[in-house]
């Protein structure tokens, strides 16, 4: 079952191309892909407790029809934006990562952008962020600048930009 459920991060290398033959954003595309994955970790461990009694062969074969099933749906969606709605909103991209960030300094300066202080994945995310254009991840730092850029008037606490 682990072996399959790692599939997904082989995507990350050919996600571009994926967003083109979808007609989608990169970013749309890895979004599918991250839910999938919270999907799939949230519940291997439930259908490993349901599942515990199943004989192997049979739960294995159950598992890779879900998979064919799932990819096969997957390939006859030709273009999930127009036929979906999305609880999140696609925010326009302008400019490169650094430049994107650079525009919101003043605000994390000035102590416009705050986080919860006692979160446990802060350090990891000011780690990210002083690191920021030569640490080995940006993802954060591009997320939290798309997001600061879409309230002109400044940071958003009420994340009232999701869906």
């Amino acid at each position: 079952m682990f072996a399959m459920g790692t599939d997904n991060f082989v995507v990350a290398g050919i996600l571009p191309d994926v967003a083109a033959s979808l007609h989608t954003s990169v970013g749309l595309a890895g979004l599918m892909v991250t839910f999938y994955a919270l999907t799939y970790a949230m519940a291997a461990p439930v259908m490993a407790a349901l599942t515990g009694n199943w004989p192997r062969k049979l739960l294995l074969i159950s598992a890779l029809g879900i998979f064919v099933v799932g990819n096969a749906v997957s390939a006859l969606a030709a273009d999930l934006q127009e036929r979906h709605r999305y609880a999140v909103k696609l925010i326009p991209v302008e400019r490169d990562k650094e430049a994107r960030l650079y525009v919101h300094q003043a605000k994390f300066e000035a102590g416009l952008v705050r986080f919860p202080q006692y979160a446990t994945w802060l350090r990891d995310l000011e780690d990210e962020l002083l690191a920021f254009p030569v640490g080995k991840a940006d993802d954060q730092v591009d997320s939290i600048s798309q997001a600061l850029a879409y309230k002109k008037s400044g940071y958003d606490a009420t994340l009232s930009w999701v869906g």
